[in-house]
Protein backbone atom coordinates (compact mmCIF):
# COMPACT_ATOMS: atom_id res chain seq x y z
CA UNK A 1 0.00 0.00 0.00
CA UNK A 2 1.59 2.96 -1.03
CA UNK A 3 1.53 6.41 0.67
CA UNK A 4 -1.23 8.23 -0.65
CA UNK A 5 -3.67 4.67 -0.31
CA UNK A 6 -2.80 4.71 3.50
CA UNK A 7 -3.93 8.67 3.46
CA UNK A 8 -7.22 7.60 2.19
CA UNK A 9 -7.72 4.61 4.51
CA UNK A 10 -6.80 6.73 7.49
CA UNK A 11 -9.73 9.15 6.27
CA UNK A 12 -12.09 6.49 5.29
CA UNK A 13 -11.40 5.04 9.45
CA UNK A 14 -11.65 8.15 10.65
CA UNK A 15 -15.18 9.03 9.07
CA UNK A 16 -16.27 4.77 9.91
CA UNK A 17 -15.96 5.86 13.44
CA UNK A 18 -18.59 8.02 13.83
CA UNK A 19 -22.13 6.40 14.29
CA UNK A 20 -24.92 5.55 11.88
CA UNK A 21 -27.25 8.24 13.38
CA UNK A 22 -24.41 10.94 13.62
CA UNK A 23 -23.54 10.26 10.02
CA UNK A 24 -27.02 10.98 9.02
CA UNK A 25 -26.92 14.31 9.95
CA UNK A 26 -23.95 15.82 7.80
CA UNK A 27 -22.67 15.01 4.63
CA UNK A 28 -19.07 16.07 4.60
CA UNK A 29 -16.24 14.01 2.29
CA UNK A 30 -13.21 16.45 3.09
CA UNK A 31 -11.46 15.18 -0.31
CA UNK A 32 -14.22 17.31 -2.58
CA UNK A 33 -13.95 20.49 -0.93
CA UNK A 34 -11.05 23.32 -1.64
CA UNK A 35 -9.49 24.67 1.39
CA UNK A 36 -7.47 27.45 -0.06
CA UNK A 37 -7.56 30.15 2.93
CA UNK A 38 -6.30 29.80 6.59
CA UNK A 39 -9.54 29.63 8.87
CA UNK A 40 -6.88 30.12 12.16
CA UNK A 41 -6.30 33.76 12.84
CA UNK A 42 -2.48 35.05 12.97
CA UNK A 43 -1.65 38.16 15.50
CA UNK A 44 1.93 39.52 15.34
CA UNK A 45 3.34 42.00 18.29
CA UNK A 46 4.69 45.09 17.32
CA UNK A 47 6.86 47.40 18.89
CA UNK A 48 9.28 50.62 19.10
CA UNK A 49 11.57 48.58 16.55
CA UNK A 50 9.24 47.52 14.28
CA UNK A 51 9.89 49.84 10.58
CA UNK A 52 7.32 50.77 8.34
CA UNK A 53 8.68 48.17 5.71
CA UNK A 54 8.73 44.83 7.77
CA UNK A 55 5.19 45.57 9.16
CA UNK A 56 4.31 46.47 5.06
CA UNK A 57 5.76 42.40 4.94
CA UNK A 58 4.05 41.03 7.83
CA UNK A 59 0.74 42.34 6.31
CA UNK A 60 1.26 40.66 2.43
CA UNK A 61 3.06 37.59 4.31
CA UNK A 62 -0.89 37.01 5.97
CA UNK A 63 -0.79 37.99 9.43
CA UNK A 64 -4.72 39.47 10.52
CA UNK A 65 -4.20 41.29 13.05
CA UNK A 66 -1.61 43.56 15.52
CA UNK A 67 -0.78 44.02 19.22
CA UNK A 68 1.05 47.12 20.28
CA UNK A 69 1.32 48.44 23.63
CA UNK A 70 0.65 51.46 25.05
CA UNK A 71 4.03 51.49 27.13
CA UNK A 72 5.71 52.22 23.52
CA UNK A 73 4.14 55.61 23.59
CA UNK A 74 1.04 56.84 21.70
CA UNK A 75 3.26 58.23 18.62
CA UNK A 76 4.58 54.88 18.12
CA UNK A 77 1.03 53.40 18.46
CA UNK A 78 -0.46 55.33 15.72
CA UNK A 79 2.62 55.04 13.16
CA UNK A 80 2.08 51.03 14.06
CA UNK A 81 -1.89 51.05 13.19
CA UNK A 82 -1.83 53.24 10.29
CA UNK A 83 0.88 51.15 8.40
CA UNK A 84 -1.14 48.32 9.06
CA UNK A 85 -4.33 49.63 7.77
CA UNK A 86 -2.55 51.43 4.79
CA UNK A 87 -0.74 48.17 3.65
CA UNK A 88 -4.46 46.20 4.58
CA UNK A 89 -6.17 48.23 2.29
CA UNK A 90 -2.81 47.78 -0.55
CA UNK A 91 -3.67 43.78 -0.21
CA UNK A 92 -7.60 44.45 -0.45
CA UNK A 93 -7.71 43.00 3.06
CA UNK A 94 -9.15 43.68 6.57
CA UNK A 95 -7.29 43.62 9.70
CA UNK A 96 -7.61 43.65 13.04
CA UNK A 97 -5.88 46.13 15.80
CA UNK A 98 -5.44 45.74 19.48
CA UNK A 99 -3.83 47.77 22.07
CA UNK A 100 -2.77 46.39 25.35
CA UNK A 101 -2.97 49.06 28.40
CA UNK A 102 -0.45 50.19 30.46
CA UNK A 103 -0.51 47.67 33.54
CA UNK A 104 0.81 49.50 36.70
CA UNK A 105 0.25 45.89 38.18
CA UNK A 106 2.77 44.38 36.41
CA UNK A 107 7.06 45.43 36.56
CA UNK A 108 8.76 46.27 33.21
CA UNK A 109 12.02 46.35 33.04
CA UNK A 110 13.53 49.77 32.75
CA UNK A 111 15.87 51.39 29.99
CA UNK A 112 19.22 49.65 28.99
CA UNK A 113 22.20 51.11 27.77
CA UNK A 114 23.34 50.86 23.82
CA UNK A 115 21.17 48.28 22.08
CA UNK A 116 18.05 47.96 24.58
CA UNK A 117 19.26 44.41 25.62
CA UNK A 118 22.07 42.91 28.29
CA UNK A 119 23.15 39.76 27.83
CA UNK A 120 24.18 37.28 31.12
CA UNK A 121 25.70 34.72 31.61
CA UNK A 122 25.01 31.47 34.37
CA UNK A 123 26.34 32.26 37.43
CA UNK A 124 26.44 36.28 36.84
CA UNK A 125 25.49 38.88 39.94
CA UNK A 126 22.25 41.01 39.18
CA UNK A 127 20.90 43.93 40.89
CA UNK A 128 17.47 44.82 40.29
CA UNK A 129 16.49 48.23 41.29
CA UNK A 130 13.05 49.77 41.93
CA UNK A 131 14.66 53.55 40.81
CA UNK A 132 13.03 53.41 37.27
CA UNK A 133 14.90 55.86 36.13
CA UNK A 134 18.81 54.37 36.52
CA UNK A 135 20.19 53.22 32.54
CA UNK A 136 20.65 49.35 33.18
CA UNK A 137 24.17 47.81 32.52
CA UNK A 138 25.93 45.01 33.16
CA UNK A 139 25.51 43.98 36.77
CA UNK A 140 22.29 46.33 37.50
CA UNK A 141 18.96 47.01 35.61
CA UNK A 142 15.69 49.15 36.95
CA UNK A 143 12.62 48.14 36.94
CA UNK A 144 9.01 50.14 36.27
CA UNK A 145 5.99 50.14 38.17
CA UNK A 146 7.87 49.25 41.59
CA UNK A 147 8.17 50.74 44.86
CA UNK A 148 9.70 48.88 46.81
CA UNK A 149 10.70 44.72 47.13
CA UNK A 150 8.50 42.94 50.25
CA UNK A 151 11.45 40.66 52.21
CA UNK A 152 8.64 37.78 51.11
CA UNK A 153 10.86 37.66 48.08
CA UNK A 154 13.80 36.08 49.45
CA UNK A 155 14.83 32.81 47.91
CA UNK A 156 12.05 32.90 45.21
CA UNK A 157 13.07 33.23 41.63
CA UNK A 158 12.68 36.07 39.32
CA UNK A 159 11.73 35.87 35.98
CA UNK A 160 12.11 38.43 32.54
CA UNK A 161 10.39 37.68 29.52
CA UNK A 162 7.93 35.35 30.91
CA UNK A 163 10.63 32.95 32.47
CA UNK A 164 13.47 32.77 29.02
CA UNK A 165 15.74 34.07 31.89
CA UNK A 166 15.48 33.05 35.61
CA UNK A 167 17.63 34.71 38.30
CA UNK A 168 17.43 33.31 42.11
CA UNK A 169 16.83 36.21 45.12
CA UNK A 170 19.77 36.34 47.46
CA UNK A 171 18.99 39.19 49.99
CA UNK A 172 16.00 41.53 49.50
CA UNK A 173 16.30 45.77 50.23
CA UNK A 174 13.75 48.07 50.33
CA UNK A 175 14.19 49.18 47.08
CA UNK A 176 16.64 46.63 45.33
CA UNK A 177 17.36 43.09 45.36
CA UNK A 178 20.65 40.94 44.89
CA UNK A 179 20.15 37.57 42.48
CA UNK A 180 21.83 35.24 40.38
CA UNK A 181 21.41 34.55 36.91
CA UNK A 182 20.42 30.99 36.45
CA UNK A 183 20.70 30.33 32.99
CA UNK A 184 22.34 31.91 29.80
CA UNK A 185 20.65 34.66 27.39
CA UNK A 186 19.35 37.93 27.22
CA UNK A 187 17.63 40.67 29.00
CA UNK A 188 15.54 42.70 26.44
CA UNK A 189 14.34 46.53 27.71
CA UNK A 190 10.65 46.54 28.55
CA UNK A 191 10.32 42.98 29.22
CA UNK A 192 7.75 42.05 31.64
CA UNK A 193 9.71 40.68 35.40
CA UNK A 194 7.47 38.22 37.15
CA UNK A 195 8.40 36.21 40.53
CA UNK A 196 7.70 32.59 41.45
CA UNK A 197 4.76 31.79 43.50
CA UNK A 198 1.36 33.31 43.00
CA UNK A 199 1.35 35.20 46.09
CA UNK A 200 4.91 37.00 45.96
CA UNK A 201 3.93 40.13 48.01
CA UNK A 202 4.10 41.61 44.77
CA UNK A 203 0.25 42.97 44.37
CA UNK A 204 -1.27 46.21 44.61
CA UNK A 205 0.23 48.13 47.63
CA UNK A 206 2.88 45.63 48.38
CA UNK A 207 5.93 46.09 45.67
CA UNK A 208 3.43 46.94 42.49
CA UNK A 209 1.45 49.99 42.66
CA UNK A 210 1.72 51.61 45.92
CA UNK A 211 -1.29 51.91 47.64
CA UNK A 212 -1.08 55.20 48.09
CA UNK A 213 -4.27 57.17 46.33
CA UNK A 214 -2.55 59.97 44.76
CA UNK A 215 -0.60 57.17 42.26
CA UNK A 216 -3.64 55.33 42.22
CA UNK A 217 -5.74 58.29 41.20
CA UNK A 218 -2.77 59.10 38.82
CA UNK A 219 -2.74 55.26 37.28
CA UNK A 220 -6.69 55.88 36.80
CA UNK A 221 -6.36 58.87 34.65
CA UNK A 222 -3.63 57.52 32.53
CA UNK A 223 -5.84 54.46 32.27
CA UNK A 224 -8.64 57.02 30.72
CA UNK A 225 -6.38 58.79 28.75
CA UNK A 226 -5.28 55.20 27.30
CA UNK A 227 -8.79 54.92 26.10
CA UNK A 228 -9.49 58.04 24.72
CA UNK A 229 -6.62 57.19 22.67
CA UNK A 230 -7.78 53.76 21.80
CA UNK A 231 -11.01 55.34 20.64
CA UNK A 232 -9.92 57.97 18.68
CA UNK A 233 -7.61 56.11 16.71
CA UNK A 234 -10.68 53.60 15.95
CA UNK A 235 -8.99 50.67 17.98
CA UNK A 236 -10.92 47.56 17.57
CA UNK A 237 -9.87 45.76 20.76
CA UNK A 238 -8.61 46.83 23.75
CA UNK A 239 -6.29 43.68 25.86
CA UNK A 240 -6.92 44.24 29.63
CA UNK A 241 -5.07 42.46 32.30
CA UNK A 242 -7.82 40.59 34.52
CA UNK A 243 -6.90 39.47 38.31
CA UNK A 244 -9.32 39.85 40.14
CA UNK A 245 -12.89 39.00 38.18
CA UNK A 246 -15.88 40.34 35.99
CA UNK A 247 -16.54 43.39 37.70
CA UNK A 248 -12.61 44.91 36.23
CA UNK A 249 -14.25 44.10 32.54
CA UNK A 250 -17.65 45.70 33.70
CA UNK A 251 -15.87 48.94 34.93
CA UNK A 252 -13.39 48.71 31.87
CA UNK A 253 -16.67 49.22 29.43
CA UNK A 254 -18.24 52.05 31.61
CA UNK A 255 -14.80 53.71 30.61
CA UNK A 256 -14.78 52.77 26.84
CA UNK A 257 -18.71 54.01 27.01
CA UNK A 258 -17.91 57.47 28.75
CA UNK A 259 -14.69 57.94 26.22
CA UNK A 260 -16.51 56.96 23.18
CA UNK A 261 -19.36 59.09 24.34
CA UNK A 262 -16.88 62.09 24.66
CA UNK A 263 -15.56 61.34 21.59
CA UNK A 264 -18.36 61.26 19.05
CA UNK A 265 -20.70 63.37 20.82
CA UNK A 266 -23.01 60.28 21.80
CA UNK A 267 -23.12 57.20 23.32
CA UNK A 268 -22.75 54.02 21.36
CA UNK A 269 -25.31 51.60 21.10
CA UNK A 270 -24.00 47.88 22.64
CA UNK A 271 -22.95 45.72 19.87
CA UNK A 272 -22.50 47.93 16.84
CA UNK A 273 -19.04 48.60 16.72
CA UNK A 274 -17.73 49.78 19.67
CA UNK A 275 -14.05 49.01 21.19
CA UNK A 276 -14.15 45.62 22.12
CA UNK A 277 -12.31 44.02 25.30
CA UNK A 278 -10.24 41.38 25.73
CA UNK A 279 -9.76 39.58 28.93
CA UNK A 280 -6.30 38.49 29.42
CA UNK A 281 -6.27 35.87 32.42
CA UNK A 282 -3.05 36.55 34.33
CA UNK A 283 -3.57 34.46 37.50
CA UNK A 284 -5.65 31.39 39.21
CA UNK A 285 -8.11 33.40 40.38
CA UNK A 286 -9.04 34.73 36.67
CA UNK A 287 -9.18 31.34 35.30
CA UNK A 288 -11.13 30.12 38.35
CA UNK A 289 -13.95 33.09 37.32
CA UNK A 290 -13.57 31.82 33.02
CA UNK A 291 -17.08 31.33 33.03
CA UNK A 292 -18.37 34.81 34.88
CA UNK A 293 -15.44 37.09 33.08
CA UNK A 294 -17.02 35.63 29.55
CA UNK A 295 -20.54 36.49 30.05
CA UNK A 296 -18.79 40.27 29.93
CA UNK A 297 -15.80 39.91 28.25
CA UNK A 298 -15.94 39.65 24.17
CA UNK A 299 -12.49 37.75 23.85
CA UNK A 300 -10.16 35.81 26.31
CA UNK A 301 -6.56 35.75 25.68
CA UNK A 302 -4.58 32.38 27.29
CA UNK A 303 -0.91 34.51 27.86
CA UNK A 304 1.01 30.65 28.82
CA UNK A 305 4.49 32.41 29.36
CA UNK A 306 2.84 34.37 32.53
CA UNK A 307 1.03 31.84 33.70
CA UNK A 308 3.74 29.44 33.85
CA UNK A 309 5.73 31.69 35.93
CA UNK A 310 2.78 31.90 38.34
CA UNK A 311 1.27 28.23 38.51
CA UNK A 312 2.47 25.04 38.59
CA UNK A 313 4.09 24.43 34.83
CA UNK A 314 2.31 20.94 34.77
CA UNK A 315 -0.99 22.82 34.78
CA UNK A 316 -1.15 24.71 31.85
CA UNK A 317 -1.51 22.27 29.12
CA UNK A 318 -4.81 21.60 31.19
CA UNK A 319 -5.91 25.29 31.23
CA UNK A 320 -5.20 26.07 27.81
CA UNK A 321 -7.24 22.90 26.77
CA UNK A 322 -10.20 24.19 28.94
CA UNK A 323 -10.33 28.21 28.24
CA UNK A 324 -10.46 27.24 24.61
CA UNK A 325 -13.49 24.75 25.48
CA UNK A 326 -15.17 27.43 27.49
CA UNK A 327 -14.75 30.11 24.54
CA UNK A 328 -15.71 27.75 22.24
CA UNK A 329 -19.40 27.11 23.92
CA UNK A 330 -19.84 30.58 24.70
CA UNK A 331 -19.40 31.83 21.26
CA UNK A 332 -15.99 34.34 22.11
CA UNK A 333 -12.25 34.08 20.32
CA UNK A 334 -9.81 32.40 22.25
CA UNK A 335 -6.71 33.54 21.74
CA UNK A 336 -3.42 31.56 22.27
CA UNK A 337 -0.17 33.43 23.28
CA UNK A 338 3.63 32.94 24.17
CA UNK A 339 6.53 31.15 22.70
CA UNK A 340 4.83 29.16 20.04
CA UNK A 341 7.99 29.64 18.01
CA UNK A 342 10.47 30.58 20.34
CA UNK A 343 13.23 29.01 19.05
CA UNK A 344 12.80 31.28 15.45
CA UNK A 345 13.74 34.45 17.41
CA UNK A 346 17.06 33.22 16.68
CA UNK A 347 17.35 30.20 14.04
CA UNK A 348 15.42 30.49 11.16
CA UNK A 349 13.83 27.39 11.56
CA UNK A 350 11.47 25.73 14.42
CA UNK A 351 11.73 22.67 16.92
CA UNK A 352 9.82 19.52 16.04
CA UNK A 353 8.14 20.25 19.35
CA UNK A 354 6.91 23.86 18.41
CA UNK A 355 5.08 22.70 15.16
CA UNK A 356 4.10 20.07 17.22
CA UNK A 357 2.39 22.62 20.06
CA UNK A 358 0.64 25.01 16.68
CA UNK A 359 -0.66 21.90 15.37
CA UNK A 360 -2.46 20.65 18.96
CA UNK A 361 -3.62 24.44 19.43
CA UNK A 362 -5.76 24.34 16.13
CA UNK A 363 -7.09 20.89 17.11
CA UNK A 364 -8.28 22.15 20.27
CA UNK A 365 -10.01 24.80 18.42
CA UNK A 366 -7.95 27.86 19.22
CA UNK A 367 -9.61 30.92 17.31
CA UNK A 368 -6.06 32.87 17.38
CA UNK A 369 -2.77 32.34 17.83
CA UNK A 370 -0.30 35.59 18.80
CA UNK A 371 3.35 35.57 17.63
CA UNK A 372 5.68 37.83 20.47
CA UNK A 373 9.19 37.31 20.83
CA UNK A 374 8.97 36.17 17.30
CA UNK A 375 7.89 39.46 15.63
CA UNK A 376 9.77 42.14 18.13
CA UNK A 377 13.14 41.00 18.67
CA UNK A 378 13.29 37.99 16.55
CA UNK A 379 15.68 37.67 14.01
CA UNK A 380 13.35 35.92 11.26
CA UNK A 381 10.23 37.27 12.22
CA UNK A 382 8.48 36.57 8.36
CA UNK A 383 10.11 32.70 8.46
CA UNK A 384 8.02 32.69 12.02
CA UNK A 385 4.85 33.93 10.51
CA UNK A 386 5.35 31.84 7.44
CA UNK A 387 5.61 28.74 9.47
CA UNK A 388 3.03 29.14 11.32
CA UNK A 389 0.72 29.95 8.96
CA UNK A 390 1.61 26.90 6.99
CA UNK A 391 1.53 24.79 10.08
CA UNK A 392 -2.22 25.76 10.76
CA UNK A 393 -3.08 24.77 7.28
CA UNK A 394 -1.90 21.86 7.46
CA UNK A 395 -3.10 21.21 10.49
CA UNK A 396 -7.16 22.31 9.14
CA UNK A 397 -7.12 19.83 6.74
CA UNK A 398 -6.54 17.08 9.66
CA UNK A 399 -9.22 18.67 11.97
CA UNK A 400 -12.49 17.07 12.31
CA UNK A 401 -15.03 19.53 11.45
CA UNK A 402 -17.80 17.32 11.79
CA UNK A 403 -17.26 15.76 15.29
CA UNK A 404 -16.80 19.47 16.55
CA UNK A 405 -20.16 20.52 14.92
CA UNK A 406 -21.95 17.59 16.84
CA UNK A 407 -20.38 18.39 20.16
CA UNK A 408 -21.41 21.56 20.16
CA UNK A 409 -25.12 21.00 18.52
CA UNK A 410 -25.17 18.11 21.46
CA UNK A 411 -23.66 20.48 23.98
CA UNK A 412 -25.71 23.43 23.31
CA UNK A 413 -28.08 25.27 25.86
CA UNK A 414 -32.01 23.66 25.24
CA UNK A 415 -34.07 25.48 24.07
CA UNK A 416 -31.08 26.98 22.08
CA UNK A 417 -31.16 31.21 21.10
CA UNK A 418 -33.05 31.80 17.83
CA UNK A 419 -29.45 33.23 16.19
CA UNK A 420 -27.71 30.27 17.22
CA UNK A 421 -30.33 27.96 16.05
CA UNK A 422 -29.21 29.47 12.87
CA UNK A 423 -26.44 29.79 12.76
CA UNK A 424 -26.03 26.17 13.23
CA UNK A 425 -28.62 25.51 10.48
CA UNK A 426 -26.16 27.30 8.18
CA UNK A 427 -23.05 25.35 9.30
CA UNK A 428 -25.17 21.99 8.62
CA UNK A 429 -26.13 23.37 5.45
CA UNK A 430 -22.72 24.36 4.09
CA UNK A 431 -21.61 21.09 4.65
CA UNK A 432 -24.76 19.23 2.93
CA UNK A 433 -24.06 21.21 0.06
CA UNK A 434 -20.15 21.34 0.61
CA UNK A 435 -20.22 25.65 0.20
CA UNK A 436 -16.81 26.65 -0.10
CA UNK A 437 -18.49 30.13 1.41
CA UNK A 438 -21.11 31.40 3.79
CA UNK A 439 -21.91 34.72 3.74
CA UNK A 440 -23.32 36.16 6.96
CA UNK A 441 -24.82 39.56 6.86
CA UNK A 442 -24.97 41.22 10.53
CA UNK A 443 -25.53 44.59 11.99
CA UNK A 444 -24.02 43.39 15.57
CA UNK A 445 -22.05 40.66 14.80
CA UNK A 446 -24.05 37.73 16.57
CA UNK A 447 -24.45 35.67 13.75
CA UNK A 448 -21.44 35.35 12.68
CA UNK A 449 -20.26 34.67 15.81
CA UNK A 450 -22.40 31.46 16.62
CA UNK A 451 -21.12 30.09 12.94
CA UNK A 452 -17.63 30.33 14.01
CA UNK A 453 -18.86 28.51 17.24
CA UNK A 454 -19.55 25.61 15.45
CA UNK A 455 -16.12 26.32 13.46
CA UNK A 456 -16.96 25.31 9.46
CA UNK A 457 -14.83 23.78 6.68
CA UNK A 458 -16.13 26.61 4.74
CA UNK A 459 -14.57 30.35 4.86
CA UNK A 460 -17.15 33.06 6.42
CA UNK A 461 -17.99 36.62 4.56
CA UNK A 462 -19.11 38.26 7.36
CA UNK A 463 -20.57 42.27 5.58
CA UNK A 464 -21.49 44.98 8.05
CA UNK A 465 -22.27 48.48 7.81
CA UNK A 466 -19.92 49.07 10.61
CA UNK A 467 -15.72 49.29 9.90
CA UNK A 468 -15.07 48.30 13.31
CA UNK A 469 -17.50 45.26 13.34
CA UNK A 470 -15.99 44.20 10.33
CA UNK A 471 -12.55 44.37 11.68
CA UNK A 472 -13.27 42.74 14.94
CA UNK A 473 -15.28 39.87 12.95
CA UNK A 474 -11.61 38.96 11.60
CA UNK A 475 -10.32 37.99 15.28
CA UNK A 476 -12.68 34.89 15.25
CA UNK A 477 -11.86 31.32 13.53
CA UNK A 478 -13.08 31.75 9.55
CA UNK A 479 -14.15 34.84 9.55
CA UNK A 480 -13.35 37.46 6.80
CA UNK A 481 -14.66 41.00 7.74
CA UNK A 482 -16.64 43.25 4.47
CA UNK A 483 -17.51 46.65 5.20
CA UNK A 484 -20.03 48.02 2.69
CA UNK A 485 -22.29 51.57 3.23
CA UNK A 486 -25.48 49.85 2.54
CA UNK A 487 -27.51 46.51 3.59
CA UNK A 488 -30.79 47.58 2.50
CA UNK A 489 -31.43 46.16 -0.96
CA UNK A 490 -29.73 42.20 -0.05
CA UNK A 491 -30.23 40.73 -3.59
CA UNK A 492 -27.99 43.74 -5.33
CA UNK A 493 -25.50 42.96 -2.40
CA UNK A 494 -25.37 39.44 -2.75
CA UNK A 495 -24.67 39.99 -6.77
CA UNK A 496 -21.60 42.23 -5.58
CA UNK A 497 -19.95 39.96 -3.53
CA UNK A 498 -20.37 36.59 -5.50
CA UNK A 499 -18.52 38.90 -7.99
CA UNK A 500 -15.59 40.04 -5.87
CA UNK A 501 -15.40 36.18 -5.02
CA UNK A 502 -15.72 35.26 -8.36
CA UNK A 503 -12.57 37.42 -9.28
CA UNK A 504 -10.60 36.02 -6.29
CA UNK A 505 -11.43 32.48 -7.14
CA UNK A 506 -13.12 32.05 -3.62
CA UNK A 507 -16.26 30.92 -6.02
CA UNK A 508 -16.37 29.08 -9.44
CA UNK A 509 -19.27 28.30 -11.40
CA UNK A 510 -22.35 25.94 -9.84
CA UNK A 511 -21.18 25.95 -6.59
CA UNK A 512 -23.75 26.62 -3.89
CA UNK A 513 -23.30 29.26 -1.14
CA UNK A 514 -25.06 29.95 2.29
CA UNK A 515 -26.12 33.65 2.47
CA UNK A 516 -27.87 34.53 6.38
CA UNK A 517 -28.62 37.69 7.26
CA UNK A 518 -29.42 38.74 11.15
CA UNK A 519 -30.33 42.17 11.55
CA UNK A 520 -31.89 43.92 14.39
CA UNK A 521 -35.71 45.63 13.90
CA UNK A 522 -37.68 48.12 15.82
CA UNK A 523 -40.92 45.95 15.90
CA UNK A 524 -39.72 42.70 15.32
CA UNK A 525 -36.45 43.08 17.75
CA UNK A 526 -34.75 40.65 15.76
CA UNK A 527 -35.16 38.76 12.44
CA UNK A 528 -33.28 36.20 10.46
CA UNK A 529 -33.12 35.03 7.00
CA UNK A 530 -31.34 32.29 5.05
CA UNK A 531 -31.05 31.59 1.53
CA UNK A 532 -29.13 28.90 -0.42
CA UNK A 533 -28.01 30.79 -3.67
CA UNK A 534 -25.85 29.23 -6.61
CA UNK A 535 -22.94 30.55 -8.28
Amino acid sequence: MNAKESVKLYKYLVMAETTAANTQVLKFDPENLRLNKRHTKILGTLNKKTTNSMLNDYIVAGMDGIRVFCDDGYETCKRLIDTAREAAVAQSRRIVVSIELRQQRKMFVGPIENDQVMQVKIGDQLQITSKDHIIGKKGIISVKNCTDFPQSLMKRLVFFDMGSICAFIKSVEKDCIHCEIQNEGHIYENSQVSFSGENSGMGVGEGGVSGDDNIKEESDSQLSKDIAFCVQNDVDYIIHSVYEGRQEIIDMKKIIQEETERAVGKPALSGQGEVKIIAKLENEEAIKDIEEILNVADAILIPRGVLGTVLPIEKISWIQKSVIKFCNHAAKPCILASQFLDSMVNNPFPLRAEVTDIHSAVMDGADCLLLNSETTIGRYPLEALKTMHDVCVSAEQHFNYQEFFLEMLTTAKKPMLKVEAVANSCVKSAFNLQSPVIISVTDIGRVSRMISKYKPYSQVIVISTSARLANQSCLSRSLNGLCVNDISNVNMMIIDVLNILREQGDVVENDDIVFVSGVMDAQIKSQFQMKLIQV
